[in-house]
């Protein structure tokens, strides 16, 4: 039960609980909120009296809760209150007082509103009105009631909208405008009920039906029932409009036709790439409604297939007294072996396309759908025939979405396999380089462990030399692990892990698992990377991988060079909160105009190449926010500019 239907049930007692008031009218949060509900309480159900008192002890605790948002309620229904006390009062220094404290209530509002009107907006017009009622500006009372009623239905503010309709619905009898004011006071009673106030709504239906019975003495015959099976239907479609999914909308719509109609069955079949297929159905049962929401083929459920191929030819409804006994259709094999009696078959139109086709039967009544139930299952069919059109449209969108974000995610997947590929691809090319690192400081621990022995089996031992030749073997240890080291990391398949990381180190890194190429081919390498000075944010591994693309590049980019030194320039600095890395070579460099096309995939000048290496750098250095730059360099070379954030820019 929620908050305004417990205070409903306080409000049909006789009298409410001395005790109770005393006990929660203590200062505090607590209290505040107690009396602001007495207060929006008494005003939906016209307790003059207890409204004034609310309003005044909500006010006394006004200092101690002004940062809760239920400070505006105050203003909002206490304005409510004052307005109706302003009306009932007959002295005038009386009602001079509550129209004071009404200005006050709509001097407060309206600062809300000019500060948030999304919130307030809606609110405040409605005080205005009430304001502009009391003080007899009709005409601007009557603007007023119609931007509150729009404001809160523009931003679902559902009770408010109940609210403002009841006020609009009061003003207009006032004014002896009785069918504007029934009408508004029905559709106040269906926003309560949206709202969840049910003893608000039986309220106002209790009026409503005083209102009826005083100007309708004597009504002709079922009047009064069709208008209930009218506004049935209408808040039927309220509960259709509410639904999206196309599942939903089967639901709602099969029970309330079930529930309205007065049927034992109904099928909704609906109209896709030219042929029907049954998407729901459902049937009453001693249990309740019972619904089989599946998408079947047409001839895999019991249906009279001459009425509805009719309907779905003509486009037009069949409406069948007895069934049975209608020469066009007693024929068809369903109806005559089920004696079928009453029957509605409607086209599902939306633009006169048909959408689906709503059948309807009940075989216990003859003539169980009359004209006018008929009459106001077609708008409402109407009504079912667009929300199933754009049912079927937002499937279509969310189908297509998932597709996409799954081929994106596969795309994604296999862009990361072609760089784990291009990545073992070099690492292919550098094996021979990294074997003769790793095996030159085994050679050297070898050496230098033979000749600790042999220094050691002197007859007298020379300590020192075994000293310095057990140190050579702790430094080329660790030489031989930190090339294995950064060859598996290279190499290393994961996610990303971004983190601050010196671009210094990646590049001394990079360098060490191939420096045997750079100095088979006899390339000098000049690097001003200072350590500590460029800081990046990202993922290092992904990084390192980029910059060894570039660097064998550049290596085999100089491999055939004669006639000038070969030189691999790299250096980084921090501009704008950007480190910049340059990786710049003397080798045979690019073709005039070729830097449009050297990025894209599989596009390659090697006669060995894959044509991903760069496109797969770019999309990395991309990836990290950052871009990736090529250009020839002068006079001879290409010139690479990598672009990362600095870390904590």
């Amino acid at each position: 039960m929620n908050y305004i239907q417990t205070f409903e049930a306080m409000s049909l007692e006789s009298d409410w609980s001395e005790n109770l008031i005393d006990g929660a009218a203590c200062a505090g949060t607590g209290a505040f909120a107690f009396w602001i509900l007495r207060l929006q309480n008494c005003v939906l159900f016209r307790d003059q009296e207890g409204a004034l008192q609310a309003e005044q002890r909500a006010k006394e605790l006004l200092s101690a809760t002004s940062a809760h948002l239920e400070t505006a309620d105050v203003s909002y229904y206490g304005a409510l209150c004052r307005a109706a006390a302003f009306s009932r009062a007959t002295e005038e220094w009386v009602r001079e007082a509550h129209l004071r404290a009404l200005e006050e209530h709509n001097d407060y509002l309206e600062l809300l509103a000019q500060s948030c009107p999304d919130n307030f907006a809606d609110r405040a017009a409605l005080v205005a009105a009430e304001l502009a009622r009391v003080q007899g500006r009709t005409n601007d009372a009557q603007t007023l009631y119609e931007k509150a009623i729009e404001l809160s239905r523009a931003q679902k503010f559902v009770h408010n909208e109940a609210v403002a309709l009841e006020a609009a619905a009061n003003f207009y009898s006032d004014q002896k405008l009785s069918v504007v004011a029934e009408t508004l006071l029905r559709d106040a009673r269906l926003a309560y009920l949206h709202w969840g106030a049910q003893g608000k709504a039986q309220e106002i239906e209790s009026r409503l039906t005083r209102v009826i019975c005083s100007e309708r003495k004597e009504p002709a015959s079922g009047t009064w029932r069709e208008h209930l099976e009218t506004r049935a239907v209408i808040a039927a479609s309220h509960a259709l409009s509410r639904e999206i999914l196309l599942s939903r909308i089967l639901e709602v719509l099969l029970g309330n036709v079930l529930t309205h109609a007065g049927a034992e069955r109904c099928v909704v079949a609906l109209h896709r790439k030219g042929e029907f297929r049954i998407e729901a159905e459902a049937r009453t049962s001693s249990g309740g409604i019972v619904h089989v929401i599946e998408s079947r083929q047409l001839q895999d459920v019991e249906l009279p297939l001459g009425i509805f191929m009719c309907v779905a030819t003509t486009r037009q409804k069949v409406l069948l007294g007895d069934a049975s006994r209608c020469g066009e259709f007693a024929e068809d094999p369903y109806v005559s072996q089920r004696g079928l009696r009453s029957v509605l078959c409607l086209p599902l139109l939306k633009q006169c396309e048909l959408v689906g086709i709503l059948y309807i039967e009940n075989n216990l009544i003859l003539g169980a759908f009359s004209d006018e139930k008929t009459t106001l299952l077609e708008v409402f069919a109407s009504q079912a025939a667009i929300l199933l059109e754009n049912a079927r449209l937002y499937a279509e969108i969310q189908e297509s979405k998932a597709l996409r974000e799954a081929a994106e995610q596969e795309l994604r997947d296999s862009r990361e396999e072609l760089a784990r590929v291009a990545s073992l691809t070099t690492m292919g090319q550098l094996v021979a380089s990294v074997t003769h690192e790793v095996s030159q400081p085994l050679v050297s621990i070898a050496t230098s462990a033979g000749a600790a022995l042999r220094f050691m089996r002197l007859d007298e031992p020379d300590f020192s030399e075994v000293e310095e030749a057990l140190q050579r073997i702790q430094s080329d240890s660790i030489r031989a692990h930190e090339v294995v080291r950064s060859l598996r990391a290279l190499v290393k398949r994961s996610a990303p892990s971004f983190s601050s990381f010196d671009m210094h180190d990646a590049v001394v890194e990079v360098l060490l698992v191939t420096r045997t190429q750079l100095e088979k081919y006899a390339i000098r390498v000049e690097s001003d990377t200072v350590p500590g000075t460029s800081l990046v944010w990202g993922d290092k591994i992904q990084i390192q991988q980029v910059v060894l693309n570039l660097v064998v590049n550049a290596i085999e980019a100089m491999q055939e060079v004669t006639d000038r030194e070969r030189r691999l320039l790299l250096g980084s600095s921090t501009v704008d909160g950007l480190v910049r890395l340059v990786i710049e070579d003397t080798g045979v460099g690019i073709e005039k105009g070729s830097a449009d096309y050297i990025f894209v995939p599989f596009v390659t000048t090697k006669s060995h190449g894959m044509g991903m290496g760069l496109p797969i750098c770019r999309s990395i250095v991309e990836a990290h926010a950052g871009r990736l730059t090529v250009e020839p360099s002068r006079p001879h070379g290409t010139r690479f500019e990598v672009w990362l954030p600095e870390a904590g820019g």
